[in-house]
């Protein structure tokens, strides 16, 4: 099973465009958001898999504190990724990956 996630790894890695950090191989995650603030949804996320998330300055604190945009979200199953693609897509931001322990947050243009 190791040499399968290995083979997995390198196969993603050997993918992507050159010049583009991946994130770490991480566990996927199930967790429900109710109620949370988008601040403290990206804060677990970042625990979870132990990055480093950065908030650009075009993402204003009271955007950060807000609830998550379009009520609780339920996530099962998914990668660190599509995780952060659903929390920053409904609230209006987006991210990029700085490299493989860091990710960027900011306001979409």
């Amino acid at each position: 099973m190791h040499m399968l996630l290995a083979v997995g790894v390198t196969l993603l890695t050997a993918t992507m465009p050159q010049g583009q950090a991946g994130l770490a191989p991480a566990p996927p995650i199930t967790v429900t958001f109710v109620d949370a603030s988008f601040e403290d949804a990206v804060s677990f996320i970042a625990k979870y898999a132990k990055l480093t998330i950065e908030i650009d300055q075009s993402v204003s604190q009271e955007l950060q504190r807000e609830p998550i945009a379009g009520g609780p979200i339920e996530l099962r199953d998914v990668t660190i990724e599509e995780a952060l693609r659903t929390l920053t897509e409904r609230n209006g931001l987006a991210y990029s990956i700085v490299n493989a322990k860091t990710v960027r947050i900011y306001k979409k243009a």
